[in-house]
């Protein structure tokens, strides 16, 4: 059996052992060791370093991501949270001193909060960013002290990138206390039935709910990073050649399977022709003015991907609202980028496929308005957008008061 399959698609009862094991080893309190804190994170940093290039690879098979963009956009961000983590594992997990209430002083009490471990921590990793949604949350899991069972992103979607992490991690990991898993639905169900200290899951609203249904038995607290739809809002005022080029580029990386990226724009009416020709002017500077053949553009995960996104740009549907792109090749799962003209027409836009969920892909819709407050009501009055950076690193500790006599 090959060092992958030994890991890949474990039955029911195989989860629930291997959850078993694990915690028989947080019992243990091997990993409550402070110097076995600093010695994993030493490990999983040499790894960082020592399998960079397999890491790219694979991000280039499964996403067609450049080795730039594969390190800038991930591994690095990987690498930066391990050595943050090893800067501060000694002030993190130093009992901190707090006020005392007036009852307690006055019987010659003080206030102490020590951080302790969870215990078990489950991390479901994602597909678009592979690496850094599946690695990076373990960097606080193990600094906190805890054992953690990883689910690799699915093979339906960066299958490379799951193997590879299957081959690597339980090669440098100690399976005892850090274990990684893969395989389909299944797997995921099986987890689901275990019972865990702490879950951490990157995902589509409907796989946060599953896992939060799932939590809710156990009464297990969870940490949901989830999709949403972000707008952007390009002001008359603003530095409308500046603000083309950053909108583009976040709408444009990973070829738009990016959570946080603009998914729409509300252009102001008195710059929209100019924003869009400043757009469709970035574009061709991003990729030599063919993004088919340029080595630093992505592709769709795969074609079932393709198939969705290509369908929201289907003629009949958009009517002539195509400024820029719309070409695409199945087999090659390249979509070009794409621009889509509402103009003013707030109707169409708002009842099209193309706002009925997250974009995720590289299509860049764009309306115009005239009344600010209008757009704000919209925002508002609509599900919360997803922005922000996640900040994991001191998520799995248990924080215990205590009085001292």
């Amino acid at each position: 059996m090959s060092d992958i399959a030994a890991h890949q698609n474990p039955s029911e009862q195989q989860v629930s052992d291997i959850v078993t094991g694990l915690r028989t080893s947080f019992k243990s309190g091997k990993t409550r060791d402070l110097k076995w804190r600093i010695q994993t994170l030493k490990t999983f940093a040499k790894m960082m370093i020592e399998c960079r290039k397999e890491f790219q690879l694979a991000l280039k098979a499964d996403l067609n991501k450049s080795p730039e963009q594969a390190w800038l956009t991930e591994l690095n961000l990987v690498e930066q949270d391990i050595q943050l983590a090893l800067d501060h594992l000694e002030e993190w997990s130093t009992p901190t001193s707090v006020g005392t209430d007036i009852v307690n002083l006055l019987g010659g009490g003080q206030s102490e909060i020590y951080h302790e471990p969870l215990g078990i921590i489950a991390i479901y990793g994602a597909w678009n960013y592979p690496f850094i949604l599946t690695l990076q949350p373990i960097v606080g899991a193990i600094a906190a002290g805890n054992c953690v069972l990883v689910k690799t992103p699915s093979p339906k979607y960066s299958k490379h990138s799951a193997e590879t992490m299957l081959r690597l991690c339980n090669k440098y990991f100690e399976q005892d206390t850090i274990r990684f898993i893969g395989g389909g639905r299944e797997v995921t169900q099986a987890m689901f039935k275990c019972r865990f200290d702490h879950a951490f899951l990157t995902g589509s609203v409907a796989n946060g709910k599953r896992l939060a249904r799932a939590c809710a038995e156990f009464l297990t607290p969870c940490t949901l990073e989830l999709g949403g739809k972000s707008p952007c809002i390009i002001d008359k005022n603003c530095n409308v050649s500046t603000a083309a080029k950053r909108a583009t580029w976040g709408s444009l990386l990973n070829s738009g399977q990016t959570c946080i990226r603009p998914d729409y724009n509300f252009v102001h009416r008195d710059v929209a022709e100019e924003f869009i020709k400043e757009t469709i002017k970035t574009l061709k500077s991003f990729h030599t003015g063919n993004s088919q053949t340029s080595n630093y553009y992505g592709r769709m995960v795969n074609v079932g991907a393709w198939d969705r996104v290509t369908k929201l740009l289907e003629p009949e549907k958009l009517a002539g609202r195509i400024r820029y792109g719309g070409d695409s090749n199945r087999l090659d799962r390249y979509i070009e980028p794409t621009i889509v003209d509402y103009k003013n027409d707030w109707k169409a836009f708002l009842e099209s496929d193309i706002m009925s969920d997250e974009v995720f892909g590289p299509i860049i819709p764009i309306v115009q308005y005239t009344d600010l407050d209008k757009v704000v009501d919209f925002i508002n009055n609509n599900e919360k957008p997803l922005v922000g950076k996640s900040v994991v690193i001191k998520i799995f500790f248990l924080d215990l008061s205590f009085l001292i006599f």
